[in-house]
């Protein structure tokens, strides 16, 4: 995405959705925030994700087709590659396609992955970690670090987490599908951030 164009980044979450207009400089030039409502199903989550997008862009004196494109973290199981929520228990969702569905109403590119995932990528570029080459990160509220990046983070690194996390002190070990998990010290069980599969306890 050009440089000279802002950006739209998305939080979405099963309870509130918040938005932010990014424009040169790195600087937040209009922001909004909405109910995610997933009761109210697919449809009407995204409805307000657009209305959310263009207060911000309205707060941030431009048009939606003034920007570049559009980021989201969502929670769940995230193929980044297509852009879909394979499955968000708080959203209700399944199989949702959410780039494609948002890139058409916005008619910008859309790229969507785990929200744990983007949060630690942001820390390497711009907080914390920043420049860093191996980071571990994980969300308040979670019991084990969820999210991983490495320089290859733009290939959603999956070994790379489970490395990482073995590391930190938890146990790797093999999930459904062939995919892989972590047990932490506290006795639960996490998947990849990006990986189907709910958390549970070791048994």
């Amino acid at each position: 995405m050009p440089d000279s164009k802002p950006v739209v980044g998305i939080d979405l979450g099963g309870t509130n959705v918040q938005i932010g207009v990014v424009g040169d400089g790195k600087k937040v030039l209009g922001r909004a925030k909405r109910k995610s409502k997933p009761e109210e199903g697919r449809d009407a989550v995204i409805g307000r994700i657009v209305e959310g997008v263009e207060e911000a862009c309205k707060e941030a004196k431009i048009k939606v087709s003034e920007i570049a494109g559009v980021g989201i973290g969502a929670p769940g199981a995230i193929d980044p590659d297509t852009g879909t929520v394979i499955e968000a228990v708080n959203l209700r969702w399944d199989n949702v396609p959410l780039a494609d569905l948002l890139g058409k109403k916005l008619n910008k590119p859309v790229f969507v992955d785990n929200d744990v995932n983007v949060a630690v990528y942001g820390e390497n570029k711009l907080g914390a970690g920043e420049n860093a080459r191996d980071l571990l990160g994980g969300k308040y509220g979670d019991e084990c670090p969820s999210g991983c990046n490495e320089q290859r983070m733009k290939s959603s690194g999956r070994d790379e987490f489970c490395v990482h996390a073995k590391r930190w002190g938890g146990k790797v070990q093999g999930w459904t599908g062939g995919t892989k998990a972590m047990t932490c010290p506290s006795g639960f069980t996490w998947p990849w951030a990006g990986t189907r599969g709910q958390s549970r306890r070791s048994p």
